[in-house]
């Protein structure tokens, strides 16, 4: 894929790296995890894509994360939102 090797500036990760990487709520409850980065026609990255909810893969979902909610804990192991898992659930939903 040709995007992924392109560095995120807003978060210094490439975008392979970010890949099913864990997304944490502001307890440092998991959230979700990464599904896809989301690219915009000029090429930057505007969002990602969180998969959420569910159990064992029942009744999961998409849904749209903008990268101004978006951080990167300090051992880089996790992205970080300030949102809780019950405002990501409420994001609109991500139909590739």
């Amino acid at each position: 894929q040709e995007y992924e090797d392109y560095v995120i500036p807003a978060l210094g990760l490439s975008v392979d790296r970010t890949d099913d990487m864990i997304v944490i709520g502001p307890n440092a409850e998991d959230v979700g995890s990464v599904e896809e980065v989301l690219i915009d026609n000029n090429g930057q990255v505007v969002a990602i894509s969180v998969e959420v909810g569910g159990f064992l893969g029942l009744l999961e979902r998409e849904v749209v994360l903008p990268l101004d909610q978006v951080g990167v804990q300090a051992d880089r192991q996790k992205l970080t939102t300030p949102l809780t898992r019950d405002e990501i659930e409420q994001l609109p939903v991500w139909n590739q």
